[in-house]
């Protein structure tokens, strides 16, 4: 037997093997790092918004703490179907990442109307 033949045979065996899983690495590897991107530039900012909110008199400032840290975190999340959608070209990513989109105006009109008094 040819030892080529044996290492081509096992390497179509884990091609099907992942083929039938339906799994894309390619996907979960753009997810995972555009996760850990989002979350490296989400905790900063909620530090900086909560020890600002400790030193305030603003009225209501927790609640705009809150609302804006939503809209930071939403803001960052969009990142991660973005990635995936750029590596699969698959639409479900796309609609989720206008998902997001949609959650970070509503949450962005809450912080602001909340700053304004509306």
């Amino acid at each position: 037997m040819n030892n080529s033949t044996g290492t081509d045979n096992r390497k179509e065996e884990i091609l099907a093997r992942s083929r039938q899983s339906g799994n894309d690495e390619g996907v979960e590897y753009a997810q995972i790092k555009a996760g850990r991107l989002a979350w490296v530039t989400v905790i900063p900012v909620a530090l900086i918004l909560f020890i600002t909110a400790q030193f305030s008199d603003i009225p209501n400032i927790f609640n705009i703490v809150i609302t804006v840290f939503c809209a930071t975190l939403f803001s960052a999340h969009i990142a991660i179907p973005i990635y995936a959608y750029q590596f699969s070209k698959q639409k479900k990513y796309l609609y989720e990442a206008i998902c997001y989109l949609f959650l970070l105006i509503f949450t962005t009109y809450g912080a602001v109307s909340l700053m304004l008094g509306w």
